[in-house]
């Protein structure tokens, strides 16, 4: 179900807000959030080695970026 949440999202931000491309991210050992992104379509576009912090240190992250296609 975590897939459809996710489409539910970029769908919104294609047609509700006109965006022409969405990223995100994920931790490098978050292997679930891979699996979504990637079900929804989404393409991988790097690696951010300062993603966040936590507890002061950078958290890797990788990035994925999805875009609207003319019709």
């Amino acid at each position: 179900m975590p897939h459809k949440i996710a489409f539910a999202l970029v769908d919104f931000g294609f047609m509700r807000l006109g965006a022409s491309a969405i990223r995100a991210a994920h931790t490098t050992w978050n292997d679930a959030s891979r699996k979504v992104l990637q079900r929804i379509g989404m393409k991988f576009i790097g690696i951010n080695s300062k993603g966040f912090q936590k507890r002061g240190t950078w958290v890797e992250e990788y990035g994925y970026e999805i875009r609207l296609t003319a019709p």
